[in-house]
């Protein structure tokens, strides 16, 4: 089990919503150990919290959607079931999947619609670079994140460490109720792994059926792309 966050009396009260298989847990650990007063949600929520966001490419999010519904272990797994085509049980999970991710962007859309205060990360941009996390965090947060509590954090919270954790567990259902960690709970997390999983013919229908969502994915990364130069994650 991870460390226990740091405690302030004047926590920052923090929404944190994705559509599933987005990081979201991963920066639900961050937002604990930054001191915040976080809940965690995959549903619309109205609120007059600060809300960060994380969201990812709909297509892997399918993709991991795929591994865990079926309780797989890693993408080698994955990949030699997607293969199947013959199989029926293929085309239930694949379109389970695509109603996972739309149903997900949907409630993304509601936010974006809605004058709550919002700070969008993404994914691809985040997973592997904590300081554009904590440099994102910073301005929206109103927080002071100094290199010693950087350290601190990244050790606690890493894609290592909560792996080794979620080992604990034989299988997705079962998970610890304080850190949120599943079994089987994290895969590779390797950015664009559904062109390495699915077959051609799946990764066609997948990419037609959603869309409507990877136009989204995309207009938000223009949007709203952290640079450490030029701005923040936050809406407008």
């Amino acid at each position: 089990m991870a460390p226990h966050p740091v405690k302030s009396d004047a926590a920052v009260e923090v929404l944190q919503y994705s559509p599933g298989r987005s990081g979201s847990t991963m920066l639900y650990h961050v937002l604990q150990h930054l001191g915040t007063n976080v809940q965690k949600t995959h549903e619309c929520v109205q609120t007059e919290a600060k809300v960060v966001i994380t969201y990812r490419h709909p297509c892997d999010v399918f993709c991991s959607f795929s591994r865990i519904s079926q309780d797989l272990d890693g993408e080698h797994d994955l990949e030699r079931s997607m293969r199947r085509w013959w199989n029926p049980l293929v085309h239930v999970t694949m379109n389970r999947g695509i109603r996972y991710v739309r149903k997900g962007y949907a409630r993304l859309q509601k936010y974006l619609d809605s004058d709550m205060e919002l700070c969008f990360l993404r994914y691809e941009r985040f997973k592997d670079d904590y300081d554009y996390l904590f440099n994102s965090l910073e301005p929206f947060l109103q927080l002071s994140i100094p290199r010693v509590m950087r350290d601190q954090v990244r050790e606690a919270t890493s894609f290592e460490k909560n792996k080794s954790a979620a080992a604990a567990f034989g299988s997705f259902k079962e998970f610890d109720a304080a850190t949120l960690l599943h079994g089987k709970h994290l895969g590779s997390g390797a950015v664009d792994q559904w062109r390495n999983v699915c077959p051609h013919w799946m990764q066609r229908r997948v990419e037609k059926q959603l869309r409507d969502e990877i136009e989204l994915y995309d207009s938000l990364a223009h949007r709203f792309e952290f640079s450490a130069t030029s701005g923040n994650a936050t809406a407008a």
